[in-house]
């Protein structure tokens, strides 16, 4: 299982979301996209199903940024990142069918816990087929 990161705007929150997180995760299992851009080409080279998309949406226009790749994320596990949670930002990330909503402000480690139960679940899911 792989897990692909979009951070958008994030950047005085980056060393701790690091630490927390990206540091939790094998090198090799983990890519960082720096734009929506290749945030989309590497969503349509992951395999369907296979991989694990956290996004960070500073700006509720990140958020509505993301609508326009909706059909790319519907093939991974999307966890969402929100910058508030006003009615209008929970109805738009539904929208995307998240698997995990939690804010931008908190301290990761909750998020952390989550991606380590959906990266191992994949894992074990994955040997019971053999």
């Amino acid at each position: 299982m792989d897990v692909i990161f979009y951070l958008s705007g994030i950047r005085e929150k980056l060393p701790r979301f690091k630490e927390t997180v990206i540091s939790s995760i094998p090198a090799e299992r983990s890519k960082l996209c720096n734009s929506l851009k290749e945030l989309s080409v590497t969503l349509r080279r992951a395999m369907a199903g296979r991989s694990i998309c956290v996004i960070a949406a500073a700006k509720k226009k990140d958020l509505f940024d993301l609508l326009s790749i909706q059909d790319l994320l519907k093939n991974s596990k999307l966890v969402l990142l929100l910058p508030d949670d006003s009615e209008e930002t929970l109805e738009v990330a539904h929208l995307l069918y998240p698997r995990y909503l939690d804010s931008i402000e908190s301290d990761y480690t909750n998020l952390r816990a989550v991606l380590f139960k959906m990266i191992n679940f994949q894992t074990i899911d994955c040997q019971a087929l053999r």
